[in-house]
Protein backbone atom coordinates (compact mmCIF):
# COMPACT_ATOMS: atom_id res chain seq x y z
CA UNK A 1 0.00 0.00 0.00
CA UNK A 2 1.66 3.56 -1.23
CA UNK A 3 1.64 6.45 1.65
CA UNK A 4 -0.41 8.19 -0.56
CA UNK A 5 -3.22 5.44 0.25
CA UNK A 6 -2.31 5.28 4.16
CA UNK A 7 -2.33 9.29 4.44
CA UNK A 8 -5.22 10.73 2.98
CA UNK A 9 -8.02 13.08 4.56
CA UNK A 10 -10.80 10.37 5.22
CA UNK A 11 -8.38 8.90 6.88
CA UNK A 12 -7.19 11.64 8.78
CA UNK A 13 -10.98 12.46 9.73
CA UNK A 14 -11.32 9.42 11.05
CA UNK A 15 -8.25 9.28 13.37
CA UNK A 16 -9.33 12.28 14.88
CA UNK A 17 -12.84 10.64 15.67
CA UNK A 18 -10.91 8.33 16.95
CA UNK A 19 -8.55 10.25 19.21
CA UNK A 20 -12.06 12.49 20.66
CA UNK A 21 -14.00 9.51 21.36
CA UNK A 22 -11.98 8.50 24.76
CA UNK A 23 -12.01 12.02 25.51
CA UNK A 24 -15.72 12.87 25.51
CA UNK A 25 -16.12 9.71 27.44
CA UNK A 26 -13.67 10.89 29.74
CA UNK A 27 -15.79 14.20 30.42
CA UNK A 28 -18.85 12.50 30.54
CA UNK A 29 -18.09 9.32 32.85
CA UNK A 30 -15.32 10.73 35.48
CA UNK A 31 -17.09 13.67 36.69
CA UNK A 32 -16.08 13.30 39.76
CA UNK A 33 -12.17 13.24 39.04
CA UNK A 34 -9.65 15.22 40.77
CA UNK A 35 -8.93 16.45 37.65
CA UNK A 36 -11.82 18.02 37.06
CA UNK A 37 -12.44 19.80 40.51
CA UNK A 38 -13.87 22.90 40.47
CA UNK A 39 -15.93 22.39 37.41
CA UNK A 40 -19.41 22.34 37.60
CA UNK A 41 -20.59 19.33 36.20
CA UNK A 42 -23.09 20.76 33.95
CA UNK A 43 -20.02 22.20 31.98
CA UNK A 44 -18.32 19.22 31.63
CA UNK A 45 -21.51 17.66 30.15
CA UNK A 46 -21.29 20.69 27.86
CA UNK A 47 -17.58 19.97 27.13
CA UNK A 48 -18.40 16.17 25.99
CA UNK A 49 -21.40 17.69 24.26
CA UNK A 50 -19.02 19.78 21.93
CA UNK A 51 -16.42 17.34 21.82
CA UNK A 52 -19.54 15.29 20.60
CA UNK A 53 -20.01 17.86 17.94
CA UNK A 54 -16.54 18.29 16.23
CA UNK A 55 -16.49 14.75 16.40
CA UNK A 56 -19.82 14.54 14.13
CA UNK A 57 -18.50 17.70 12.21
CA UNK A 58 -15.64 14.87 11.11
CA UNK A 59 -18.48 13.25 9.33
CA UNK A 60 -19.82 15.49 7.35
CA UNK A 61 -16.12 16.89 6.29
CA UNK A 62 -15.79 13.47 4.86
CA UNK A 63 -18.95 13.38 3.11
CA UNK A 64 -18.10 16.62 1.38
CA UNK A 65 -14.29 15.51 0.54
CA UNK A 66 -15.89 12.17 -0.83
CA UNK A 67 -18.50 14.26 -2.63
CA UNK A 68 -16.66 16.96 -4.50
CA UNK A 69 -13.04 15.52 -4.65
Amino acid sequence: MKNSQIYNIPNLLAFIRLLLAPVMFLFLVNQDAVLFEGIHKSWLNYIAAFIFVLASATDFFRWLHRTYF
